[in-house]
């Protein structure tokens, strides 16, 4: 299916693009496409900063090659020194349940059900995370686009739904500045 196309976060402009970035000559400001992800940040992630972010997402995607979803949640953990291990445990069986998780979210909620009734329904997942609601959102919607201010997780929300045989554009982006035109989705999700 054809992606969204995007639009400047800050002044909802139009961008020209080259693989490597988007551009927005208005606002004179261009955005990074890291490992086929565009980052449209306004602002860092409050845990780490962006080029951080970068290498920690480059490291994690390396892993990925020869790691399935578990193993790479579990690697995400051990190169996070901050977390007890008792916590990137219970972190990691979170993540392990998310898909889940995400099912019985949409699937209690009546209004999302029917909003995505209609062929190729757009669901946008703000705060995708390890891309639990997500994958559950792939089998239900026509077209899904998760994002995250995260660009680490994105990278293993993907290697998710590679091993279901799924697929989501994913942005890095901040929930309050949104790379997209205004009334583009039909059901918008968040988990927490």
């Amino acid at each position: 299916m054809k992606e969204l196309a995007y639009c400047c976060p800050r002044c909802k402009g139009p961008l020209s693009s080259r693989p490597e970035a988007y551009i927005c000559a208005a606002c004179d400001v261009q955005y990074p496409v890291v490992l086929d992800i565009p980052d449209f940040r306004v602002f860092p992630d409050p845990y780490i900063g962006l080029e951080e972010d970068h290498r920690k997402g480059r490291r994690i995607a390396e892993r990925a090659a020869n790691s399935d979803f578990k193993a790479l949640v579990e690697f995400y953990w051990a190169i996070t020194p901050d977390e007890p291990p008792e916590m990137a445990r219970r972190f990691t069986a979170q993540a392990i349940a998310a898909a889940d998780r995400g099912r019985q979210l949409l699937d209690a909620q009546p209004a999302v059900q029917n909003n995505l009734r209609s062929q190729g329904a757009r669901l946008l997942d703000l705060g995708s995370r390890t891309g639990g609601l997500l994958l559950a959102a792939t089998e239900r919607a026509g077209q899904v686009v998760g994002i995250d201010i995260a660009f680490r997780w994105l990278i293993i929300a993907r290697k998710r739904l590679e091993e279901a045989g799924r697929s989501a554009q994913l942005v890095c982006c901040c929930a309050e500045f949104l790379p997209f035109r205004e009334n583009g989705f039909d059901v918008v999700v968040a988990e927490n």
